[in-house]
């Protein structure tokens, strides 16, 4: 089967433009998305003095600075739970769309919460299996580095490294076509793992080449986000020293508090566009490759359905 992926991205492009509600859903998920963002914090630029002071404000501030680690993680609880909503919603949304039904952004969430659980257990049982298959090849690297063998740990390490790198293609797929077959086939979160294997199985040269060109829009989607957000870093550079000569340090501050405010909106705003496109895409791609086999496995799903049904029934009435 030969995808048409001009034609998807067209499509893609026209449902997203058409539809500014998706825009919402794509925020959401671009949201629970920040930790990619290209910051990093080096442990080195930090002084003994400057040390003790963090050390004695939080000794002197114990309250206060548990207060906020909680309020930090309550936020990322919420960021997270509906990032996963988010996720599903796009998916109905857009399915719903290619129907020539309407959704919008409170009906999407909606149906989006309906299949949190489900989403999530997905993403759980491949989190667990990764966790699993790190832990199980870093044990025996461990114990050589332990014992200085250096040269046949380093080997070692290598090989695992040629084995993860497949294994973690596999899992991107599974989470990807898991999420479509939970949303669009309505199955259960193992169902729609072992349905996302056998689409992956069966449409392995698809799969690879959808990837591949995903990661490339990737690539230039944060090259042209960077080209057009440099000329407000250039405009903030100027401000900034101006301020600077009107307010020295204090200009500077706030300069730098405002260019920051607005370099992150407009990386926010951008992403959520792209975050849309990018599931609206996905599902085109699912409706090119899996049409057949969908067909199939919701019906059997149905009838398994059907057959647990008067069971459950007759429980109850026991």
């Amino acid at each position: 089967m030969k995808i048409d992926f001009i034609k998807i991205g067209k499509q893609a492009l026209a449902i997203v433009k058409k539809n500014r509600y998706l825009w919402w859903f794509g925020f959401i998920i671009a949201l629970t998305s920040l930790s990619g963002m290209p910051f990093s914090f080096n442990k080195e630029d930090l002084n003994n003095e400057a040390k003790q002071k963090a050390t004695d404000f939080i000794s002197s501030h114990a309250v206060l600075v548990a207060s906020v680690l909680i309020a930090f993680f309550i936020i990322f609880i919420i960021l997270l739970i509906l990032g996963i909503a988010a996720r599903g919603a796009v998916i109905y949304s857009v399915n719903l769309e290619l129907k020539g039904e309407k959704s919008s952004f409170r009906k999407g969430m909606k149906i989006g919460f309906r299949f949190f659980w489900k989403l999530l257990s997905i993403s759980w049982l491949l989190g667990l299996m990764v966790l699993a298959c790190i832990f199980v090849m870093s044990i025996p690297i461990i114990f050589l580095f332990a014992n200085k063998a250096f040269f046949l740990g380093g080997f070692l390490a290598f090989i695992a490294l040629l084995i993860l790198i497949p294994l973690f293609f596999l899992f991107y797929f599974l989470k990807r076509y898991g999420y479509l077959y939970v949303v669009l086939g309505k199955l259960s979160a193992w169902a729609a793992l072992e349905s996302a294997y056998n689409l992956l199985w069966k449409k392995l040269r698809e799969s690879f080449f959808t990837a591949l060109l995903f990661a490339v829009l990737g690539i230039i989607f944060s090259a042209a986000a960077f080209i057009l957000i440099i000329p407000i870093l250039i405009l903030f550079l100027i401000i900034g020293l101006i301020l600077y000569l009107i307010f020295k340090t204090t200009g500077i501050i706030i300069a730098v508090i405002l260019g920051f405010s607005i370099f992150f909106i407009a990386i926010l705003f951008l992403k959520s566009i792209f975050e849309a496109f990018y599931y609206t895409a996905w599902v085109l791609v699912f409706h090119e490759i899996a049409k057949p086999e969908m067909k199939e496995t919701v019906k059997v799903a149905e009838e398994a359905e059907t057959k647990t049904a008067p069971a459950a029934d007759a429980a109850k009435g026991i």
